[in-house]
């Protein structure tokens, strides 16, 4: 059996909307991002089997993309990445960023701004902090537990309102912001028009399956003392969001919570009860 548990690394950030600040040492601390799988160096995400602990760029099992769990309470700034084929053009290295957000909870209120309306392009960047309403040049949607929202490479992206979802993206760590809401930080207005894309908004609801060119996800709304069972002919990365539920593999029992993450090797079989309501989300390369 190959089974490693997942050591999260934990963000702080102003913004933070206080569904992960019990992840913290510090009560005081407002956590925005738990980084659940990465290869990047600034995100050290361990995974543990069998009393061994590895660094998720030396585990024997490899996934291409990034996961993290995000909390917000305020905006998070309009901004986009760049594709792959921006990279070397931009002098950086590594990967573009194309992303996906699957919605765990959102208040009535919370807003999330996908891509530039019809007749408008990257040239509104520039006035966007003249503007009186400069987010009614965006596209917006109000979230709903279960949304799933497409962020491909070069897409303008925002929120507001209090929010939590599970984001899976590549490896990258590329951001260049648009319109930061007054808060003056600095902008990158030519890198994002550089990398922008006209991409038409992709927005799903009760999508049981995703899939993109760069990774795949699958989410499984569990109530109390209901069971899943699965077994893939593939790895996959699995992450619970309930608060409370029982992984059974072979003649093991794992109790996992809410953002535990596990890895699970190819053709291993499992069951998995829910003692609370929460989704499981399998990720897996595509």
């Amino acid at each position: 059996m190959s089974l490693g548990k997942l050591q999260p690394v934990v963000v702080p950030k102003p913004w933070g909307g206080g569904h992960l600040d019990h992840f913290a040492l510090d009560p005081h601390t407002r956590v925005g991002e738990l980084v659940v799988y990465s290869q990047l160096p600034q995100y050290p995400v361990i995974i543990e089997e069998e009393g061994k602990t590895y660094k998720a760029k030396e585990y024997k099992i490899q996934f291409p993309f990034m996961v993290k769990l995000l909390s917000a309470q305020e905006p998070l700034s309009l901004q986009n990445h760049p594709a792959d084929e921006d990279i070397p053009l931009l002098g950086l290295e590594g990967c573009g960023k194309t992303e996906c957000w699957f919605i765990l909870a959102a208040e009535s209120s919370a807003k999330i701004y996908l891509g530039l309306k019809e007749g408008y392009d990257q040239r509104i960047f520039e006035k966007l902090e003249e503007l009186n309403n400069p987010l009614s040049y965006f596209n917006s949607f109000s979230p709903r537990p279960g949304d799933i929202f497409f962020l491909p490479a070069g897409m303008v992206h925002g929120t507001q309102g209090r929010i939590l979802f599970y984001e899976i993206q590549q490896n990258c760590d590329y951001t260049f912001r648009i319109f930061d809401f007054g808060r003056k930080r600095s902008l990158n207005l030519k890198e994002a028009a550089q990398v922008y894309r006209p991409h038409v908004p992709l927005f799903l609801h009760d999508q049981k399956y995703f899939a993109c060119r760069y990774f795949r996800f699958w989410p499984v709304k569990l109530e109390p003392e209901k069971t899943f069972s699965q077994r893939r002919e593939f790895p996959q990365l699995i992450t619970w969001t309930g608060e409370h539920a029982i992984l059974s593999v072979e003649d093991k029992d794992i109790n996992l919570n809410f953002g535990d993450t596990v890895i699970m090797d190819a053709n291993v079989a499992f069951a998995f009860r829910a003692e609370s309501p929460g989704w499981l989300i399998c990720a897996a390369s595509a």
